[in-house]
């Protein structure tokens, strides 16, 4: 165990309200560094309870955010954003709305998506900002709105609500689904994933997802297949073998006559040009070229002339 994960456990623990400092001393720069950390986690909680920052202080909330980054910590800081900042906060969103049902259900989601794309979600990028912007591997963005699905969405009784097909769907709550639907998941057809995409398909009319065409229901009416690729099999390389041919077997096979191709037994679907090169041997092959009739033939017939191939 390192000594950023021993910092970060302790964090955690000076959070929770248990001061463990006299089992483990932190120098001077540690400490530091675990106060900001601290305005920056009540912050957060902060948001999620409706309370707005002060101001001036997401300026100093990004610096504190940057220090910590720049110090070797950003991915456990992210772990720690991702693992408990953000559960903690979506829980402190649901408890709100999580005993509700029918139309006020959808109002109450409605009214509390409309706040969180609006102020939470805007702020806590701009927040982390520093720490996205050290690794392309931290999307807050994604990473913030796949727990607001987990944990908010697809924990309410909203899914009851829309198969009972007696309450009309908002519009902020389409856009809820449509935008949470679009997100990268890191696991290919996650469960969530796909109780989200039910929920979108009886919203949205027709819609196209993951397991095919929905038409108004939850299941697919034309299922999409995934066929498993197939394993690649191994060509075998061709053989070549080489012989030696002697200077006189080569020069003996370049002398030859050539054979003449076969003339066509129909020479009027020919051209004259192509009937000359047929018969028109190579002057290198020392081959007597053979004349031939002409393909074409001017007959006299007094007042006009007509050409009739013979």
């Amino acid at each position: 165990m390192n000594r950023y994960t021993e910092w970060l456990e302790w964090i955690a623990k000076k959070v929770d309200g248990r001061d463990v400092s006299q089992h483990m001393p932190l120098p001077a720069h540690l400490v530091r560094r675990v106060d900001a950390w601290r305005h920056v986690q009540a912050a957060i909680i902060k948001l999620f309870q409706r309370k707005p920052l002060k101001e001036n202080e997401l300026g100093t909330l990004q610096e504190s955010v940057r220090a910590l980054s720049e110090a070797e910590a950003g991915a456990l800081i992210y772990d720690y954003y991702k693992d408990q900042l953000l559960k903690k906060g979506m829980v402190i969103l649901r408890e709100k709305i999580k005993n509700e049902q029918g139309s006020e259900l959808m109002n109450m989601l409605g009214e509390t998506w409309d706040y969180f794309f609006a102020e939470i979600l805007p702020t806590l990028q701009a927040l982390m900002y520093p720490l996205a912007d050290s690794s392309k591997d931290i999307d807050i963005r994604n990473t913030t709105l796949l727990e607001y699905r987990n944990i908010v969405v697809l924990k309410v009784g909203l899914k009851e609500t829309i198969d009972a097909k007696k309450y009309q769907v908002p519009a902020n709550i389409q856009q809820m689904l449509l935008i949470l639907q679009g997100l990268h998941d890191p696991t290919f057809l996650s469960k969530e994933q796909l109780d989200l995409e039910k929920l979108v398909a009886c919203v949205v009319v027709p819609f196209l997802g993951s397991r095919g065409m929905y038409d108004g229901g939850p299941e697919p009416v034309t299922k999409a297949n995934y066929r498993p690729s197939l394993p690649s099999v191994p060509v075998p390389k061709p053989k070549i073998t080489i012989t030696d041919v002697s200077a006189d077997e080569y020069n003996s096979s370049m002398t030859k006559t050539p054979r003449l191709l076969k003339p066509d037994p129909h020479p009027s679907l020919a051209s004259p040009s192509a009937m000359r090169k047929m018969y028109e041997p190579s002057s290198s092959h020392g081959v007597i070229s053979q004349r031939l009739k002409p393909v074409m033939e001017d007959l006299d017939v007094g007042r006009r002339h007509s050409i009739v191939g013979t």
